[in-house]
């Protein structure tokens, strides 16, 4: 019997399987599947709580560390897709690669990369604020989710 894998199998199987192991270390910042988990949904809600849908392209734009796989693992759940984007880029290549990909949701630190300067979409785009407050609600540990969890 075939069955296709995805991301999401892969975590759903971690999470049954090592709930308490250590799955993630960035910098300080180190989290068990359950707390990763955990942060994964939050993130999905978040981003479907400023409108993000299913087919939708959301771009992230940040450095190898716990928020790409947060993205990575969120963006599938909602049925959305994810497109980092390299951080070493200058701002015109930015904006072919949002604007060409149909990019709908930019996440980005909003202290991380201010020499990108405005990213410019056509369609949709997260104000500072709605960013700021997603950034704040996933850095908290143990804060209040965005949203209702979405269990896996």
């Amino acid at each position: 019997m075939f069955v296709p894998l995805n991301e999401l199998d892969f975590l759903k199987r971690a999470l049954a399987a090592h709930a308490e192991k250590e799955a993630v270390v960035c910098g300080n910042l180190r989290l068990t599947y359950r707390q990763f988990g955990e942060r994964v949904n939050r993130w999905a809600n978040g981003m479907a709580g400023l409108g993000v849908r299913k087919g939708d392209r959301v771009a992230i734009l940040s450095q190898n560390c716990h928020r790409v796989l947060e993205a990575f693992f969120g963006a599938p759940s909602l049925g959305a897709v994810l497109m980092p984007l390299n951080f070493r880029l200058v701002p015109d290549d930015f904006e072919y690669i949002l604007n060409h990909g149909g990019a709908k949701a930019l996440v980005k630190k909003a202290t991380e990369f201010a020499a990108a300067g405005p990213m410019p979409f056509d369609e949709f785009r997260l104000n500072q604020s709605d960013l700021g407050a997603l950034v704040r609600g996933l850095e908290r540990q143990g804060g209040p989710a965005l949203g209702r969890a979405k269990q896996l």
